[in-house]
């Protein structure tokens, strides 16, 4: 604990120098701040790169989602089918069975 403090105090005059600095230069560390975050800067560029791959991350996540529910629902369709023959002895084949198998 005690290092922390004697390099935060050894620190100290640097800081200050540089925040009187840039007071006299006319920037308050607010502008800087502002600066910092505004259009063009490396923290909106940042922003923006990681933005871009997550938005095609969820893209590809909800497309690969998008196909697991299709496989899903084409398996359900031939167990269903499989299942009212079996039972039945028809032939799903007729124009009403979609309609049961949605439950419509």
């Amino acid at each position: 604990m005690t290092i922390l403090c004697i390099e935060a105090a050894d620190t100290w005059p640097y800081i200050a120098a540089f925040a009187a600095a840039s007071r006299n230069a006319g920037h308050s560390d607010e502008h800087a701040c502002m600066h910092a975050q505004g259009k063009g800067s490396a923290n909106e560029r940042t922003r923006t790169t990681i933005t871009a791959g997550l938005k095609k991350k969820l893209k590809d996540l909800m497309g690969e989602f998008s196909e697991m529910r299709t496989r899903i629902q084409e398996e359900y369709r031939e167990v269903v089918e499989r299942r009212v023959y079996t039972v039945t002895g028809a032939c799903t084949c007729k124009p009403g069975f979609e309609l049961r198998l949605r439950g419509e």
